[in-house]
């Protein structure tokens, strides 16, 4: 299969299946998770593999604007001092050095990394444990980190949320 950039990658297994009247193709590609195929003109179709062992490691490319104003406000709004969650008490708070700026370049450093799908409950995320190398943050319990947590949508790559401190398991 050839990639947007030219190059080529290896399809490691094909599967052809019926789904009602429609011919349906499974294709697994080595270290991608979410591709293009075009079987005609102007009929591009988003396609995803089945991630292996839960795991799922996406590239640059694919990541590339995939950073939205609503994950950013998102995020920026529940764990900043002034946030609603952070001032109950029930969440952790970014350093009043963690702008916008630099929430995108901490999200960005998921490009190349393996991050962890989370079907339940919450279905359809990928979660990402970070580290930042310096403190960007407090815990809930108020310990400072370096520690944080990138939350992308699974199929779009589209960042859901961040916030300080490793991934937080629902009771």
């Amino acid at each position: 299969m050839r990639t947007s950039t030219g190059t080529w990658t290896q399809i490691t297994a094909t599967e052809v299946h019926r789904a009602d009247d429609q011919q349906v193709h499974n294709l697994t590609v080595d270290d991608l998770h979410t591709y293009y195929v075009t079987p005609a003109p102007q009929n591009d179709l988003l396609t995803h593999n089945e991630a292996r062992n839960d795991d799922c490691r996406f590239t640059a490319e694919q990541w590339a604007d995939r950073i939205d104003d609503d994950g950013i406000e998102h995020s920026l709004s529940r764990h900043s001092p002034d946030g609603e969650a952070y001032r109950e008490g029930k969440d952790s708070v970014w350093s009043g050095d963690v702008d916008e700026k630099r929430l995108q370049d901490l999200v960005n450093a998921t490009e190349n990394e393996t991050g962890k799908i989370q079907r339940n409950p919450r279905e359809d995320v990928v979660e990402f444990a970070m580290d930042a190398g310096s403190t960007i943050g407090k815990t809930p319990n108020g310990d400072y980190t370096s520690k944080y947590t990138v939350i992308r949508d699974y199929w779009s790559g589209d960042l859901i949320t961040a916030h300080p401190g490793p991934p937080v398991r629902p009771d």
